[in-house]
């Protein structure tokens, strides 16, 4: 598809993204996470995965900044630094929710995800959140409460 659109037109952005977080209507590894933790039931996680969250709000600065730099034709990879397990994510999900163990089954498979972020380390400056250890929590924090109104959550119980 890239390439069809980079023949195609020469006036393009392409974004590569990795997990992206946030009010959606399309079920995402973190709302999935959320709903199987929230409705108790078993979820499988890959022992061997590693993800990058990406905030939507973080996503539309990018972009925004790649207009104004006027970066057209361009294909570009927004990603932060550092990757997270499955298992991590979901620990951070419960204990959010206050859900001291949640039940699982970890399964030996997956794969890290290997993005070049070069280019936005390029024009972060180093104290931008994206490239700090933690981003991931702070990325789960400001969008749990978000995913609530998801068609794909489960109705918090009172």
């Amino acid at each position: 598809m890239e390439k069809l659109l980079f023949t195609a037109d020469a006036s393009h952005l392409i974004v590569r993204l990795p997990q992206l977080v946030g009010p959606t209507k399309s079920p995402t590894l973190v709302a999935f996470l959320r709903s199987q933790i929230l409705s108790g039931s078993t979820v499988t996680l890959q022992a061997r995965a590693r993800r990058r969250l990406l905030c939507h709000t973080d996503l539309k600065r990018f972009v925004a900044l790649f207009l104004r730099m006027k970066m057209l034709p361009a294909v570009v990879t927004v990603a932060p630094k550092y990757t997270v397990s499955p298992f991590e994510i979901s620990c951070c999900i419960a204990d959010y929710y206050g859900i001291s163990n949640f039940k699982y089954n970890s399964v030996d498979s997956g794969y890290e995800d290997i993005s070049d972020i070069s280019f936005i380390e390029s024009i972060c400056g180093s104290d931008d959140e994206l490239l700090s250890l933690n981003y991931w929590k702070t990325v789960l924090f400001r969008n749990l409460p978000l995913l609530s109104a998801s068609p794909f959550a489960i109705p918090e119980q009172s």
